[in-house]
């Protein structure tokens, strides 16, 4: 937490110190927005597609919301055809991430057609990851196993970014959002269920394009 307190008192100093200029329409008012980026908030990774709704009040303030969803499945098959010992089994791995987010945002010019900003905010995420295996040989047959992992969690975030007006009301833009929290944990496999609190976090690089009403 101590970081994430002084990247952000950095990135406000920053921004404070950066001397205003004037912002072409894409840097105030309302926008829809559309991004496609890394989403590594778990140990696993897979890329995700996000809709964010925003409004700025001022050149300087704004807020933003973002509900993305990232979704990635594995294979993996095996065999054996030793005389005393044969066997096969195989294994799906299958993994999904519904992230929604809201930030307050800082900007501030960067010359005639940049805006750099700094965003604050909170995220709720949930991951749910499915295993489904079998395994068969010729003394027990086939066998099949479900393992599911579900994780839920609210995490603070900060973000760093810059935005490019491709015309009066688009724009292009990038960011770095770094997140830090913990999550609770529901295992389930068979008839057996546990629970517990992991930790989560990590950096999400995201690139999109932006629309000014």
């Amino acid at each position: 937490m101590k970081k994430v307190v002084i990247i952000v008192c950095a990135g406000l100093v920053i921004l404070g110190g950066i001397s205003s200029g004037s912002f072409a329409k894409t840097g105030k008012g309302f926008y829809l927005g559309v991004g496609v980026g890394s989403f590594p908030v778990w140990v696993f990774n897979s890329y995700h597609v996000s809709g964010e709704i925003g409004f700025r009040f001022s050149e300087r303030i704004g807020i933003a919301a973002e509900v993305g969803y990232g979704s990635i499945s594995s294979y993996y098959e095996s065999e054996s055809t030793d005389e005393y010992y044969p066997y096969s089994s195989t294994s799906t791995m299958t993994y999904r991430s519904t992230p929604i987010s809201g930030s307050l945002t800082i900007s501030t010019p960067v010359g005639d057609k940049f805006i750099g900003y700094v965003g604050i905010g909170l995220g709720y995420y949930k991951l749910k990851l499915i295993e489904k295996s079998t395994y068969q040989n010729s003394y027990n047959g086939l066998t099949t196993d479900t393992d599911e992992l579900e994780s839920k969690g609210l995490a603070p975030h900060i973000s760093l970014g810059i935005e490019f007006a491709v015309s009066r009301q688009t724009a292009i833009f990038g960011d770095l959002k770094h997140v830090v929290g913990q999550s609770k944990s529901e295992r389930t496999r068979e008839d057996y269920r546990t629970m517990e609190k992991t930790p989560m976090g990590g950096s999400v690089a995201r690139i999109g394009f932006r629309v000014y009403f």
